[in-house]
């Protein structure tokens, strides 16, 4: 299956809190702490709040900033892997 199609939602393992505007996640287990400014990267942890793909997350982000997706798509796609190396975000069952 393509990355790109695959379904992925936050990891509920995950501490999640808004602070001054910034998403701050803590990971317990592994003690580490991670903070998301207000824009591009809040909006995608907003939207992975419930399974979804990243295209998906691309069509949202288009609509929401006025781009397209060759501009950001791989970008994205890159923020949701790293999310994902980082075990902040898992892959879902349909």
């Amino acid at each position: 299956m393509s990355q790109l199609n695959q379904l992925f939602i936050r990891n509920s393992d995950i501490l999640t809190t808004n602070m001054d505007g910034e998403v701050v996640m803590m990971d317990v287990d592994q003690g580490f702490y991670f903070s998301l400014s207000s824009g591009v990267g809040a909006t995608i942890w907003s939207v992975l709040e419930k399974p979804t793909t990243i295209v998906q997350i691309i069509t949202k982000i288009c609509k929401k900033y006025d781009t397209t997706p060759e501009d950001c798509g791989d970008d994205i796609e890159g923020f949701v892997q790293e999310l994902h190396a980082k075990q902040l975000v898992k892959v879902a069952t349909a």
